[in-house]
């Protein structure tokens, strides 16, 4: 035992297993959750950017654990809260566990990146204080300006 439980066993005489476990329970008991609201909660949470794929999942399975939520339930919601296209989620939908959930994450992933296109911005005949000078000063006539690609794909004339 560490931390809190350590110095409550510290501060209590016990002498039989029955009685250790009853004062446990009875000094770190737990408020009972409402199935409801635990779905509620898993239904609310959404994966935020700076946490990664398996910390999102963990914390969404210790909100399931407060209840008895079944794997599927838990595996549907975890998917719901990705911000990512539905076209990459359906596939994750038919997961069975929490493996094959982080496995197929990680290969969707791998495939949008992929799929992204990757932007350059060429500037040809353009010197930067003029590109400065456009950024600053959105009203200036635009005829220094010859050409400014920002996606390969896009040809302006």
């Amino acid at each position: 035992m560490t931390n809190t439980a350590q110095l409550f066993l510290e501060s209590t005489h016990v002498f039989e297993y029955a009685e250790l476990k009853k004062l446990l329970e009875e000094e770190f008991k737990c408020d009972y959750k409402c199935s409801a609201d635990i779905h509620t909660e898993l239904r609310e949470r959404r994966k935020s950017k700076q946490e990664s794929f398996h910390e999102y999942m963990l914390q969404m399975n210790k909100i399931a654990a407060i209840g008895d939520i079944d794997t599927q339930s838990v595996i549907r919601y975890v998917v719901d809260g990705l911000q990512m296209k539905s076209d990459f989620k359906y596939t994750l939908y038919s997961c069975k566990s929490f493996r094959e959930l982080q496995e197929q994450y990680e290969v969707r992933t791998e495939k949008y990146i992929q799929t992204v296109p990757k932007r350059r911005i060429i500037a040809s005949t353009v010197d930067p204080p003029i590109i400065y000078e456009r950024i600053a000063k959105p009203l200036q006539s635009v005829s220094a300006v010859t050409r400014v690609d920002i996606c390969p794909e896009i040809v302006q004339q």
